[in-house]
């Protein structure tokens, strides 16, 4: 994958983590991914279209690794639910995105990005936009290990309609 969208994505994590949940991440190793399995109980997918590229990214969380960040971010009488989670899980995606998108234009690329689908339970699915491999990367902080897919490439000549998939298939432990 071309650093000019890999680069952006890695950066706005260590931005928005910082940031907003106070966290100092360290990137694990850049991986290709050769499945389509979440190493996360919870996951944000948010979709970027720009005019000759478009892709994903996703952003996995354990549940105890989410909740930690929800203490950090939200006051303290914030209900912890499944609303709450979804809802976090979402706007983490979104800062992700936004951040990289901003970063992404800064270099004269142009990107439109979706509203996060959240997928939930252990196992779940992410479909990434395009067929190109994904890269999967660890991100480690004090209050635990999430991870990133990236997932990049050129448009299809033809236009398809894609279906993203928004649904809650949470095991007990998101009750």
């Amino acid at each position: 994958m071309d650093a000019t969208y890999l680069n952006p994505v890695l950066n706005a994590i260590v931005k928005v983590m910082k940031m907003m949940a106070n966290q100092d991440v360290t990137r694990g190793e850049i991986l290709l991914k050769n499945n389509d399995l979440a190493f996360g109980e919870i996951s944000s997918v948010l979709m970027l279209k720009g005019a000759e590229i478009q892709g994903s990214i996703s952003v996995s969380f354990p549940l105890e690794v989410i909740m930690k960040i929800a203490e950090i971010m939200l006051p303290p009488d914030t209900p912890r639910d499944n609303a709450m989670i979804k809802d976090l899980t979402g706007e983490m995606g979104n800062m992700f995105a936004g951040v990289a998108k901003s970063e992404m234009e800064n270099n004269g690329l142009k990107f439109d990005i979706s509203l996060p689908t959240i997928l939930a339970g252990k196992p779940h699915h992410i479909k990434h936009i395009i067929k190109e491999a994904a890269i999967f990367v660890p991100f480690y902080s004090s209050v635990g290990t999430f991870f990133v897919e990236i997932c990049f490439g050129k448009k299809a000549k033809t236009t398809q309609v894609i279906r993203s998939e928004l649904s809650y298939r949470g095991p007990s432990s998101l009750t």
